[in-house]
C-alpha cells in the first residue's frame, strides 16, 4: 500500500436509541421543521404571485428575527431550522435544473407527515460526544439524548462535516459524514468487465458469476393483506404498516451489505473496472400505456421490472464509482449497444448467435461461450479502446469516465453487423 493520502468524505451509518419521551420529542421536532418548510414554500409562492423573488438568504434572515420570539423554535438549534429552509432551496434548484434540461420539472410541493422523516441541520458543531464505557451519543440542542449503537472506536478521527437523522419505521438512523484520510490501495494491474443481469446479478469477464437476487416477498404480502383488512388509520392498521416497514428495511440493509462486500472485493482486485452505461429508469418504465393505446404484456413487464429493481444495478454502479475514486482505481462506463449480440472473438454482431439466455454461439467463427461472459468481455474491450484513444492513465484524470466506444457498422449478409476494430486486431 502506498503512503499517499487524500482527504475524502465518508458517511458512517448508525442506529440511535432514545427514551420513550425522546422518541416523542423527535416526532415533535419533525413536525416543527415540516411546518417551517411548508410555511417557507407558501411564502415563496405568494411572493412570486406578487412579482417578487425570495431567496434562501432572505428567509434565513427573516427566520432569525422571527424565531427568537417563538418559544418552540427558540428551544431548537438554529442549524436544524435553517436546514429545513435549505432543503426547500435544494428543491427549487432541482426544479430549475430539471426544467432547463427538458425533464419533468416537479415543482416543490407541501410535505405531509408521511413525507417528512429526516432532520438535516445546516452545518455542524461538536455534537458527537464520547461517554463512559466507550459509548458515543449525539447531543443537539432541542433534540433528545441519542445513543449510538456500537462503540466509539467505530467512529473515525476525522472532522465531522454533516449529520442527518432519519426516522425509518420505529427506528432512528444517524448518518455521520466525516472528512478522513484515505490511503491509495495497492495496484494489481488487473482489469475486468462487468455484465449485469437478472439470472446472474453480475458476471465478470474472468468467468465469475454472482447469483441474481430473488426477494422473498411472502412476509410483505402478509402484512399488506393484514393492512387491507383493517380500517385505515386505526391502531391495528398502523401496527401492520410498521411491521411491513421493518421487514422492508431489513431486506434493504441485507442487500446493501451484500453489495458492499462484492464491490469492495472488485475494487481491491482490479485496477480498471468496465461497466455498461445503462439507463435503468427507462428500462423499468411501465408498459401499461394509455386508455387510447393500452400496452401489451403488462403483467409480464411488471414482473420483469420488479426483478430488475431487485438487482439494484444503480447501487452497484454508485458504490463502484466512489470506491474506485477512494482507491485511486478507474471505472469506465461504455455504450451498452450490442454488447450481448457481438462476438468477443471476431466482432460480428448477430442477434441469432445468442441461442439462449445463457449460451452464445457465433454463427460466423463458431466461437461458443457463456452469453454473459461474452458480453462482459465486449464491455472490457470497449473500455480498453476508449483508454487507448484518451490515454487517461498518463496524467491525473477523473476516475469515472463514460466511453463512447462500440461504434458498429452494418455489413452485408444475414443481417449481421461487423465491428471494424475487431478486424484490425484491437479487439
Amino acid at each position: 500500500m502506498t503512503d499517499a493520502k487524500r482527504i475524502y468524505r465518508r458517511t458512517y451509518q448508525f442506529r440511535v436509541y432514545a427514551s420513550r419521551s425522546g422518541y416523542a420529542r423527535f416526532e415533535e421536532v419533525l413536525s416543527l421543521t415540516r411546518k417551517l418548510y411548508n410555511a417557507a414554500l407558501e411564502h415563496r409562492k405568494g411572493a412570486y404571485r406578487c412579482g417578487k423573488r425570495v431567496t434562501f438568504l432572505d428567509q434565513s434572515r427573516e427566520f432569525t428575527l422571527v424565531g427568537d420570539d417563538d418559544g418552540e423554535y427558540k428551544s431548537l438549534s438554529r442549524r436544524i431550522s435553517i436546514g429545513a429552509l435549505w432543503r426547500l432551496e435544494q428543491a427549487y434548484q432541482s426544479f430549475f435544473r430539471r426544467a432547463m434540461q427538458g425533464e419533468k420539472p416537479g415543482f416543490p410541493r407541501f410535505k405531509s407527515a408521511s413525507r417528512w422523516r429526516t432532520l438535516a441541520p445546516r452545518g455542524v458543531e461538536a455534537w458527537v460526544k464520547h461517554g463512559e464505557n466507550g459509548k458515543a451519543y449525539i447531543a443537539i440542542k432541542g433534540l433528545p439524548h441519542l445513543k449510538l449503537r456500537g462503540s466509539s472506536p467505530l467512529l473515525p478521527k476525522g472532522k465531522l462535516v454533516a449529520v442527518k437523522l432519519t426516522k425509518r419505521g420505529r427506528r432512528i438512523i444517524a448518518n455521520l459524514s466525516y472528512e478522513v484520510e484515505m490511503p491509495q490501495w495497492e495496484k494489481t494491474g488487473a482489469m475486468v468487465g462487468l455484465d449485469v443481469g437478472i439470472t446472474n446479478r453480475v458476471t465478470t469477464s474472468d468467468g465469475e458469476h454472482l447469483e441474481g437476487v430473488k426477494v422473498n416477498r411472502r412476509k410483505a404480502i402478509g402484512y399488506q393483506r393484514a393492512m387491507a383488512r383493517r380500517r385505515v388509520g386505526s391502531v391495528r392498521f398502523r401496527s401492520a404498516r410498521a411491521l411491513m416497514a421493518r421487514e422492508e428495511e431489513r431486506v434493504r440493509i441485507r442487500n446493501r451489505n451484500a453489495v458492499h462486500l462484492e464491490t469492495t472485493r472488485l475494487i481491491r482486485r482490479y485496477d480498471l473496472v468496465a461497466v455498461e452505461d445503462l439507463k435503468i429508469k427507462g428500462m423499468v418504465r411501465s408498459a401499461r400505456g394509455t386508455t387510447e393505446k393500452p400496452g401489451k404484456n403488462v403483467a409480464q413487464k411488471t414482473g420483469l421490472n420488479r426483478r430488475i429493481q431487485e438487482q439494484t444495478w444503480g447501487m452497484i454502479r454508485s458504490q463502484l464509482a466512489y470506491k474506485a475514486e477512494w482507491a485511486g482505481k478507474h471505472l469506465v462506463a461504455v455504450n451498452p449497444e450490442f454488447t450481448s449480440q457481438a462476438c468477443s472473438r471476431c466482432g460480428i454482431v448477430d442477434k441469432d448467435s445468442r441461442k439462449s439466455q445463457s449460451v452464445f454461439r457465433c454463427r460466423t467463427c463458431g466461437y461458443e461461450a457463456h452469453a454473459d461472459v461474452n458480453a462482459a468481455v465486449n464491455i472490457l474491450t470497449r473500455a480498453l479502446e476508449h483508454l487507448r484513444e484518451s490515454d487517461p492513465l498518463d496524467g491525473p484524470k477523473p476516475m469515472f469516465m463514460r466511453a463512447a466506444g462500440g461504434n458498429i457498422n452494418h455489413c452485408a449478409g444475414d443481417g449481421a453487423r461487423r465491428n471494424p476494430r475487431a478486424e484490425s486486431g484491437d479487439g
